[in-house]
């Protein structure tokens, strides 16, 4: 089976490129090669700041969706593999599969059209919650600084912790089985508040950090805190862990 991963080198493309390369009837491309027909390819290209992105669209626009397009369009048989986020949602509830979402931000509307291309291909989008896992790629996501600071701020703002163990392993299925199609939040079970997941972690690895907890932390983008994600959806056909346990990485 041949497949091309987007953004290899990232926080999550890496783990998936050096955990997949191990299987032998895998062929793992990170370029695209004219002379190869691809059965899959995983897009994990991405500007994940909602921030930056607005500050430079242009980038966005490339990373977040463009690049899809522009390499399926070379192998247009290839299955897709995208990822979004729950940045996308803005909801008061739990939100599902459809529940509403926003496309007030350069980010959230390159993801969409991103998951749209995806799944008009008969493809597959990931909604992921907030990652940790890579040890090692350190891009100063939140479990980074947690684990690298003495003093931090979490707030009471509940989110989906997701490992990149999970991510894989779902994955993984879907390239055994190939019987996946259309949108589904990916995360493991559980939610909890930032500053419930640093309290976790914190007696996980024994440091002495010292968490202040706050009601809100302010954020430019006025849908924070309206993302946390049913996932009952995807454990339906493969059964999850919960975030702590794989939170035990870190141990």
């Amino acid at each position: 089976m041949n497949i091309l991963i987007l953004g290899h080198k990232g926080y999550l493309g890496s783990f998936l490129y050096d955990n997949l390369k191990h299987y032998k009837n895998f062929n793992i491309y990170t370029e695209t090669d004219k002379d190869i027909k691809y059965d899959y390819i995983i897009n994990c290209a991405s500007k994940t700041s909602l921030e930056y992105c607005e500050k430079y669209p242009d980038i966005s626009y490339e990373s977040n969706y463009k690049v899809l397009p522009k390499n399926h369009s070379k192998s247009l048989k290839a299955k897709i593999i995208t990822f979004s986020s729950y940045y996308v949602y803005d909801d008061i509830n739990i939100c599902n599969e459809n529940s509403k979402t926003t496309d007030k931000y350069f980010y959230n509307k390159h993801k969409m059209a991103s998951e749209l291309y995806a799944t008009s291909h008969n493809g597959i989008a990931f909604r992921l919650g907030k990652l940790f896992g890579n040890v090692k790629n350190d891009q100063n996501k939140l479990t980074d600084h947690i684990l690298k600071n003495n003093n931090i701020i979490l707030d009471e703002v509940i989110f989906n912790p997701t490992s990149v163990q999970q991510v894989f392993d779902v994955v993984l299925y879907e390239l055994l089985k190939n019987n996946l199609k259309g949108i589904y939040n990916l995360s493991n079970k559980g939610t909890c508040t930032h500053y419930e997941y640093g309290k976790e972690l914190i007696k996980i690895t024994g440091k002495k950090t010292r968490i202040e907890k706050i009601k809100k932390i302010d954020k430019s983008f006025d849908n924070y805190g309206r993302f946390a994600m049913d996932i009952s959806k995807i454990d339906a056909i493969i059964k999850l862990r919960d975030w702590k346990e794989d939170l035990k990485i870190y141990a």
